[in-house]
């Protein structure tokens, strides 16, 4: 997972349908698919010898209506590249809000040793919270679907967990690979370690997790609803297969309760 910058309004009609309810109810935001959504470059990089660093151009979210389809290593280099696509809401006024978060997503390709026109090294989601205003630190979970079929943790899932040297991925569980639509609900509310996590109803195990940014970082309480792929693996291949995702019907909802 990467942290990326914060400074949109919250509210700002370019990002999905927006349903306000009274004060004490919740905000909600949604859409079919990610149109108004970032994208950045991810931390989960690596560059073959000779190649140039990865850049945006590496890198592409394209909006078709009814869902969007993330691509990461689009010209097929011997790197891994990382694309995160997020939705923003800045300036929440409260660090203590819940938030109730969902999207589908799905492979269009089926990731093996014998697909060389695309395959897959990780797909990911997370939901994050800035406290600019106080502890300056980034409150958040991640969950990771391990789907390279080279290596033996094919399948797995691992979450984003704090450690005495700082956040590393664990295991928590397995979802077989396949081409079918899945479904991700978030519940979180910051700095409780109040966090779930459903993948299609199934709970799965997940924590809270705090790390620090750079100092140009905001001094608002902003929010990060994200998904991520990160491209498979070169080796010493000078190319290699692209790695795509869809994603549909996201909401995202903020309440005091």
């Amino acid at each position: 997972m990467a942290g990326v910058g914060i400074g949109v309004a919250a509210g700002h009609s370019m990002f999905g349908s927006i349903g306000r309810a009274a004060a004490s109810g919740p905000d909600v935001i949604s859409g079919s698919d990610l149109s108004g959504w970032e994208v950045a470059v991810g931390d989960g990089l690596w560059l073959g010898a000779g190649e140039s660093p990865v850049t945006l151009d590496d890198l592409d979210t394209v909006h078709h209506g009814t869902h969007s389809e993330l691509i990461a290593n689009v010209h097929e280099r011997g790197v891994m590249a990382h694309n995160i696509t997020f939705r923003r809401r800045s300036a929440l006024g409260e660090l203590d809000l819940l938030h109730s978060a969902q999207v589908e997503f799905r492979l269009p390709d089926l990731p093996t040793t014998s697909n060389w026109s695309y395959n897959a090294q990780t797909l990911e989601l997370g939901l994050f919270v800035w406290d600019g205003p106080a502890a300056r630190l980034d409150h958040g979970l991640a969950v990771q679907w391990v789907i390279n079929p080279w290596v033996p943790e094919f399948g797995a899932l691992r979450t984003w967990t704090m450690t005495e040297s700082g956040p590393v991925w664990q295991p928590i569980g397995a979802l077989t690979p396949d081409t079918e639509w899945h479904q991700a609900e978030v519940r979180y509310r910051p700095s409780t370690n109040n966090a779930t996590l459903r993948i299609d109803s199934t709970p799965i195990p997940i924590d809270e997790t705090f790390t620090t940014k750079h100092d140009d970082w905001g001094n608002t309480i902003d929010g990060r609803f994200q998904v991520e792929l990160v491209s498979v693996w070169p080796g010493a291949n000078a190319s290699v297969p692209a790695h795509r995702a869809e994603f549909r019907n996201w909401s995202w909802a903020t309440s005091p309760s």
